[in-house]
Formats: C-alpha cells, sequence, structure tokens
C-alpha cells in the first residue's frame, strides 16, 4: 500500500489497574508515526482512558476483520488466542516484551528497558529484536533538547507521581512522609487521570490532574518520588534525582537496573510495613548531600536521548 494510506494499528493493556503505561508508550511510537506523515489508530482502549488518548489526537475503534499493514501489541494478558489474531491481522507485527517471555508469532520484538540487553528471549530467532533504551519510547514532549539540569545545595521542589493509575492509594502517605522529612520544601503530587482525589491541608502541597505533559515539573524538580514505570524513565532523561517505589511486578527491574547505573535510589514496594520510613530517609539523604544528587542526574541523562520512538517507527516503516 502506499505509505499515505497505510493502516497502523496500535493494541495495548489500559484501564483503572492496569494505568497507562502500556497506553503511554505506544502513543509515543504514534507521535513518531503521525511526525513522519502517518495516521494510526488504536484498537480495544478501555473507556476510562479514552479521554486520555483523545486529548493526545488519536481516535480509537474496536478491533474487527481489518488487515493492517502494521500493529503493535502491547499486553501482558494477550492469550496465545489474542497473538494468533494479532497475527491473523497484521502484515508487519511487533510486540513488546518486557520479561523475555513471548513466544506468540511476530516480525519485531521490542524490549526498551535499561535491563533489557541482558536478558535472553523466547521468541523465534527468526524475529527482528529492538533490545535497550535506544529504543525506548518517549512521548513528543521529550523530544525536544534538554537544558542543564541545576543542583541546589537543598531541594527546593519535590515531584510526586505514582503512576496513572491509583499507585495503591499511596499518594497520601507519600504526600505526608515527604512534608515531614522536607519542611522547607515544596511538594507537587500528580495524580493520575484514574487516581482517586488527594486530601490534604497543607500549604507547601500542590496537587495537579490531567495534566498534558510531565516535563516542565520534571524540569523544576529538584528531586522525586516515582513509581517504577515509563516516568521513571523521564526523570531520567531531564536528569531529576529519584527515590523509586515498586508498585508493580514489571517495575522491579526498571528500578534495579536506574538503581545500578546510579540514577534512582530504589525502597522496594510500595506494600512494604517500612515504606515511609525508608522514603522519609532517602529523601533526606538526598536534600544535604547536593553531590549525591548531581551524580545520580548526570547518570540518568547519560541513559536517554528520547529519540527511541522514532529509532522504533523507522524500522517499522521501512520493514514493509
Amino acid at each position: 500500500s502506499s505509505t499515505e494510506s497505510m493502516r497502523i494499528a496500535f493494541r495495548a493493556d489500559s484501564g483503572r489497574v492496569i494505568g497507562l503505561g502500556h497506553l503511554g508508550r505506544c502513543v509515543a511510537i504514534a507521535q513518531a508515526m503521525v511526525r513522519l506523515g502517518r495516521k494510526p489508530v488504536f484498537l480495544d482502549v478501555a473507556d476510562d482512558c479514552l479521554p486520555w488518548l483523545r486529548a493526545r489526537g488519536f481516535r480509537a475503534e474496536k478491533s474487527g476483520g481489518k488487515v493492517w499493514d502494521i500493529l503493535v501489541g502491547d499486553n501482558y494478558r494477550f492469550t496465545p488466542k489474542d497473538h494468533a489474531q494479532n497475527r491473523r491481522m497484521s502484515k508487519t507485527l511487533l510486540n513488546f516484551d518486557d520479561f523475555g517471555t513471548l513466544t506468540g508469532p511476530c516480525d519485531w520484538i521490542l524490549s526498551s528497558h535499561i535491563y533489557a540487553p541482558a536478558m535472553s528471549f523466547k521468541a523465534d530467532s527468526g524475529c527482528g529484536f529492538l533490545v535497550g533504551p535506544k529504543f525506548h519510547p518517549m512521548r513528543s514532549e521529550y523530544w525536544t533538547p534538554r537544558g542543564s539540569k541545576a543542583t541546589l545545595p537543598r531541594i527546593r521542589d519535590l515531584l510526586i507521581v505514582l503512576g496513572g493509575g491509583d499507585g495503591w492509594g499511596l499518594a497520601g502517605a507519600a504526600v505526608d512522609t515527604a512534608a515531614r522529612a522536607l519542611p522547607k520544601a515544596r511538594i507537587h503530587v500528580v495524580l493520575g487521570p484514574l487516581a482517586a482525589p488527594l486530601k490534604t491541608e497543607r500549604k507547601n502541597v500542590f496537587a495537579y490532574r490531567d495534566l498534558p505533559h510531565l516535563r516542565k515539573l520534571i524540569e523544576k524538580a529538584d528531586a522525586a518520588v516515582s513509581a517504577g514505570g515509563q516516568t521513571l524513565y523521564e526523570l531520567a532523561f531531564i536528569g531529576t534525582p529519584t527515590v523509586a517505589v515498586n508498585l508493580g511486578k514489571d517495575q522491579g527491574d526498571n528500578i534495579r537496573g536506574l538503581e545500578e547505573a546510579g540514577a534512582a535510589i530504589s525502597i522496594g514496594e510500595g506494600k512494604a510495613t517500612e515504606f515511609k520510613k525508608k522514603l522519609a530517609t532517602e529523601l533526606k539523604k538526598l536534600d544535604f548531600r547536593p553531590a549525591l544528587r548531581k551524580k545520580m542526574s548526570n547518570a540518568g541523562r547519560k541513559l536517554l536521548d528520547g529519540k527511541g520512538a522514532f529509532r522504533v517507527a523507522k524500522v517499522l516503516l521501512e520493514a514493509r
């Protein structure tokens, strides 16, 4: 088919429990496709995520009998039947594979996390592999060059962001802990579109919801508290030192990898009883150690250049 009329679709998991991570990274590749003159659509998006998707200029439909020139699949819950269906409805098929466990039929495997180069994959060696942070799909707000990141003597602005979902309802506990640990700092807490409202009386706490993107807040923040999903890479890209909390089985390796690279500090699982104590300890440490913050900032900025979505999009378009 001619490039203009190319049919391109994304089939990503989404919803209140799942959050926006899968959808978000697919949107990054879709935005690169748009920049390259294509018009992708999204398939089978959860109703509560449709406003978020539409606000980014994309339309959604139900997967039916159409055959797509390019299909991108990103869903841990796909069954062998789903994978077979994806294969039937695509000429070129790419699947995200965060665990190296995917055996479903496809043409390309994308595993863009920091730990991916050390993984072995179960997928057929006949398919192509796009592996490591070089291919990490970052959305369009991260395509413009980064300025330098200043390191202040003390933390003046702290960003708390626990994903597009509810972050296990931890936002309140994280905000209270941070406000006590950093009494002089402004605490900026971002609530995902699927999270519960935040109840706080504190004057130095600012809550945000439905932001078009986080870049301005990430640039402003001297440090951050984040879950271990996509935002962790956005923080690293800008160079904001981060205390990372594990909120899901797919986040542990991300956090470990970024900690080993020197860009994040792990405080383990959000469900752990010591969550508040560990968070307070690490925030105080970062507050009083600007040299550590500077070192973490530089380590994060080395990992990503923001161009991963274009690399993936170009591979797919040239494979046709």
